[in-house]
């Protein structure tokens, strides 16, 4: 009871959350990143919120609107998503539809420090830079300065101080025809 007292209910709910979180984790540092397909065991447009539940953990749960440049479709659009957030991890698994709607099927992920998960090509946050990330996927087809976007590829990243900031992985487009 004391320790509820000093915390307060909604910090404990919160401490419990993030505790959960950490003791859930089962990729691992050797598990890797695949563009258009997912992480070890958690793939684009297949796995659903409950299994990303169950490989990950709990998570912190929220429902945002966001504006998406580029990576999960052409151009800016706002969308409503569900996402799973491990903060801990570096993890952020985003659920929404093609039209931008809430749905239980994985739509995105999005990978920031202190991930230190790798792609199937050795790109990782905080040590690959800018040349590691264009020997590995090609030129930056966006023409965006510090944005590496692949869509054939489903895979994209920020770049800040000559490093890889964040990796995205989402649903590939298809090639188009000439």
């Amino acid at each position: 009871m004391l320790f509820e007292y000093k915390l307060g209910m909604r910090n404990l709910a919160a401490v419990l959350i993030l505790f959960y979180g950490l003791t859930s984790m089962v990729i691992t540092s050797e598990d890797f990143i695949v563009g258009g397909i997912g992480l070890e065991g958690i793939a684009i447009s297949k796995s659903l919120f409950s299994h990303v539940k169950t490989k990950l953990g709990r998570g912190i749960r929220s429902v945002n609107r966001n504006k998406v440049p580029g990576w999960c479709g052409s151009g800016t659009k706002v969308i409503k998503s569900k996402t799973l957030t491990y903060p801990e991890k570096g993890i952020e698994c985003w659920f929404h539809s093609k039209y931008g709607e809430i749905t239980d099927t994985l739509a995105a992920i999005r990978l920031f420090q202190p991930c230190t998960l790798r792609t199937d090509k050795g790109i990782s946050i905080g040590t690959s830079s800018e040349n590691d990330i264009i020997k590995s996927y090609g030129v930056n087809a966006t023409g965006r300065h510090l944005e590496y976007i692949y869509q054939e590829q489903g895979i994209g990243f920020l770049v800040q101080d000559s490093l890889v900031f964040e990796i995205f992985i989402f649903k590939p487009t298809s090639k188009k025809s000439e």
